[in-house]
């Protein structure tokens, strides 16, 4: 349901939008956790570890591993390596 309001000029408005998230594992991710679940029993409750990227693109989300980003996006993978100097004088 939509509704029209007509605020006064600069009165600060806020509208809320529902959303529901939900994204899709591919790659790598994917078949590790096609394992996992497969190694464990079905009634218990499954909490997974990702060490992984979320990309999201035209309202569709995936979660893949940084290795496989080139495989399912137009996106290259970088490193980038910095080093901060901090000067510390002790007195």
């Amino acid at each position: 349901m939509f509704r029209c309001s007509m605020p006064r000029n600069l009165q600060a408005i806020e509208m809320t939008f529902p959303r529901s998230n939900s994204a899709r594992v591919v790659g790598s991710e994917a078949k590790r956790i096609r394992v996992v679940e497969e190694s464990s029993e079905k009634n218990e409750e499954q909490k997974y570890d990702l060490d992984a990227v979320v990309v999201s693109r035209d309202s569709s989300t995936k979660i893949m591993s940084a290795e496989d980003v080139s495989k399912f996006t137009d996106l290259n993978r970088a490193e980038v390596e910095q080093i901060l100097h901090v000067p510390f004088h002790c007195t």
